[in-house]
Formats: structure tokens, sequence, C-alpha cells
């Protein structure tokens, strides 16, 4: 699990929904583990539980677009 960590970029809307995600370490997703990490990682950006994202309306120019990095050891179990 310690390998397991995909990292995005996220471009996101103004409303602050996500508008595209793109997976950068994509020359992982070969292994089934990473891969299945990747979709899972992917799934929640864009889970409707979880969005819009709590992000200050008025800075959309900060956060428009970001790096997001899911590490499977930040998730409480």
């Amino acid at each position: 699990a310690n390998d397991l960590t995909p990292e995005f970029k996220v471009s996101m809307n103004p409303d602050a929904t996500v508008r595209t995600v793109e997976l950068l370490n994509s020359e992982r997703y070969g292994d089934a583990y990473f891969r299945a990490a990747a979709d899972s990682a992917r799934r929640a950006l864009f889970n409707p539980r979880c969005t819009p994202l709590k992000l200050p309306l008025d800075k959309f120019n900060e956060w428009q677009t970001f790096t997001i990095t899911f590490d499977p050891k930040d998730i409480a179990g």
C-alpha cells in the first residue's frame, strides 16, 4: 500500500465542481493494484457527495488547477 499513491492534476469549474482529472503517474497504471487505487481516487473526485468542494468561490484563480496525491495511509479505517 505504500506505493499506491496516484497523483492527479485537477481542473475545476468556477462553482467548485471538478471539470477534469488527469493521472500524472500514469506509467504505473499497468499495475492492477495501482490501477484500482487510481480508479477509486478518480471516482472520489467526481462523487456527487464530495462535490462541490468547499473552496472560496471568490478565489477561483488560486484553486482553478491543483495537484492532489491520494495516499492510502491517510485514510482512516
